[in-house]
This record gives C-alpha cells, structure tokens and sequence, in this order.
C-alpha cells in the first residue's frame, strides 16, 4: 500500500493470489519479465519461473544470468534500463517462445532419464 505504483489502464494489480495458480497468468499477458539483479543466489539459481514461461510462449525479457545460457535464443536478453525499456516497447516485435524446448525438461522426461541411469546400474 506505501509504495508509488503506476496507475496506468494497461497494468492492473491483482492482489494475492495463491502460488500455484500463478502460471495460469502468463499466458494471458504480452510479455515475460525476469529483471534479476546480479547477486550470488541467482548466479546460483535454477529458475522455475523461466521455465513457466518458455511454456507459456510469450516473449520474455529477461537480465542475464546463468542458468539462462541453455535458453539464450529464445529469450531477449538486456543489460540496462534502457535496454529493457527498448525491449518493452519492442514486445510485439519480439518472436514467442517454442514450448517444445522446455518438454524435455518436464518431470515425465527426468523421470525417464532416471529410470533409464538405474537400468544401467
């Protein structure tokens, strides 16, 4: 409630919603933002929300950071302010991400590889 949000027609403010129906929103927006800021946890982390949004299709904008390296051509990747500025106003533009790339990291998919190591054993 204390902080300055934009009032603008095109963004809306939904209030708490629970966790897991949030994947159930990107689809429906134009664009998927991941603006980390560059600290050790994210150099360390594997995003579940970039994931949810290679299989939601929209275009992402997203700061760099490693895990992201595997899925560099699918997402516009920015540096500054202004690039993301650049990036934001460029979305239309921008190409969806194929959903395809993100099946072979579904749990069916792990789950296979498992099962497969263990019959190697």
């Amino acid at each position: 409630d204390t902080l300055m949000l934009p009032k603008l027609s095109n963004v809306h403010y939904l209030g708490p919603r629970p966790h897991h129906t949030l994947p159930s929103y990107s689809q429906h927006w134009d664009v998927s933002l991941l603006p980390f800021v560059d600290n050790e946890q994210i150099r360390a982390c594997s995003p579940l929300k970039l994931m949810e949004y290679l299989a939601a299709g929209t275009p992402i904008i997203t700061t760099p950071f490693p895990a992201l390296v595997p899925y560099q051509e699918h997402v516009t990747t920015v540096g500054s302010a202004h690039q993301m500025i650049w990036a934001l106003d460029h979305a239309r533009q921008l190409s969806n991400s194929p959903i395809s790339v993100v099946e072979q990291e579904s749990w069916q998919n792990r789950g296979n590889f498992v099962h497969w190591m263990l019959e190697l054993l």
